[in-house]
C-alpha cells in the first residue's frame, strides 16, 4: 500500500475501551511523534509495516501506557528516537521483525519479550531490562 505519516502537533490521548488499535497487514505507517506524547489506554498491534520515530531536535516524544502491553509487532516495525513508558506490562511483544535504533525503553516490570530476533538494537538508556 502507499505509505502514509502521520506527525504529532500535541500530545494525544486515545482512550479506546474494548477497542482494538491495530495497523492491518499489508499497511505501511509511519508515527513521527514529533516531541510529543501519546498516551494509550490500549496496545497499539501493528500487523503490517510501522515504523515508529521521534524527529524532533531534543527526541523528547513518547508513548505511555500504564495499563496494558504498549506495543505488540506481529509485521515489520522501526523505532527510531522514541520512549516507550509502561508501569503495569511489558513495553514491547515482537513476533515479527524489528529494529530498534536509539529508544529508550522504560518499564519496572520488564522492558520487552521477542520471539523472534530483534535487529540493531541501540539504546540511549536502559532501564530494568527484562527478556531479550
Amino acid at each position: 500500500s502507499t505509505p502514509a505519516k502521520v506527525v504529532l502537533q500535541s500530545d494525544v490521548h486515545i482512550d479506546y475501551e474494548g477497542k482494538l488499535v491495530t495497523l492491518a497487514q499489508y499497511h505501511n505507517v509511519t508515527l513521527d511523534l514529533n516531541g510529543y506524547s501519546l498516551k494509550s489506554t490500549q496496545t497499539l498491534t501493528n500487523n503490517g509495516t510501522f515504523t515508529i520515530k521521534d524527529t524532533s531536535e531534543e527526541h523528547t516524544g513518547k508513548i505511555i501506557n500504564n495499563e496494558r502491553l504498549i506495543f505488540k509487532n506481529n509485521g515489520t516495525a522501526t523505532i527510531e528516537n522514541a520512549e516507550f513508558v509502561a508501569t503495569n506490562s511489558l513495553a514491547i511483544e515482537n513476533a515479527g521483525t524489528m529494529t530498534i535504533n536509539d529508544a529508550l525503553i522504560n518499564n519496572v516490570n520488564g522492558t520487552f519479550y521477542s520471539n523472534t530476533s530483534i535487529t540493531n538494537i541501540q539504546y540511549r538508556k536502559r532501564y530494568n531490562l527484562g527478556m531479550v
